[in-house]
């Protein structure tokens, strides 16, 4: 969602059926949106909500780290062609079938 504040001195404003109040924040995700962004009268603020990083009980800044502990603990041998991310996949579901068992 994006909040938007009318900076105004009018009263008043309204698009698409919203109406802005001076100094009152509204969420608004029109078509004029884009035109808002450059318009000085109005301050658009992005609320988009990050989604919560995912806790692993392994390394994920590295491959080198990823797969010496995935040698060591899992006796799992990764292919280090592959990116980092699909990496940490292959790692996360090894673990899941080896809790599975």
């Amino acid at each position: 969602m994006t909040k938007v504040t009318y900076l105004g001195e009018s009263k008043a404003v309204e698009f698409d059926g919203v109406g802005f109040e001076p100094g009152k924040a509204v969420d608004y995700d029109g078509t004029r949106l884009r035109k808002l962004r450059g318009n000085r009268f109005f301050k658009v603020e992005d609320q988009a909500p990050k989604p919560p990083e995912k806790e692993h009980p392994f390394p994920t800044d590295s491959k080198d780290a990823l797969e010496a502990w995935a040698r060591e603990h899992l006796e799992l041998e990764l292919d280090k062609r592959k990116g980092l991310k699909t990496l940490i996949k292959q790692v996360d579901e090894a673990m899941k079938n080896a809790n599975a068992d």
